[in-house]
């Protein structure tokens, strides 16, 4: 694992233990540490996020809207540690296609 990091949702949530960090952290240890682009993107984060983490920490306002901001990425980040980012993806697009072969053969 990577341990340690997260120190913008860390701030946004007020603790390193709390389950939305958490899943953050799954996520990072899982699947973006397991590949190039991935270690990468953490490398940035690590290097240029303690400053705007401290801020966050340190303002009410930022703290929220942070929280509001992470949400998605939260979201698709449990979706993907749960393996249901691909069906949730696929279903629409099959949806789609099945209407369009419809259409088609009227």
């Amino acid at each position: 694992g990577g341990g340690g990091g997260c120190f913008i949702a860390t701030a946004a949530y007020g603790s390193y233990q709390q389950k939305y960090v958490r899943i953050l952290r799954e996520f990072r240890d899982k699947y973006l540490l397991t590949n190039r682009i991935g270690r990468a993107f953490v490398r940035f984060y690590y290097r240029h996020s303690p400053p705007l983490a401290e801020f966050i920490k340190k303002h009410e306002v930022a703290k929220y809207i942070t929280r509001i901001l992470l949400s998605p990425v939260i979201l698709i980040a449990w979706l993907t540690l749960k393996g249901l980012l691909i069906p949730l993806l696929i279903i629409p697009l099959l949806l789609l296609l099945r209407k369009r072969l419809v259409k088609y053969s009227e």
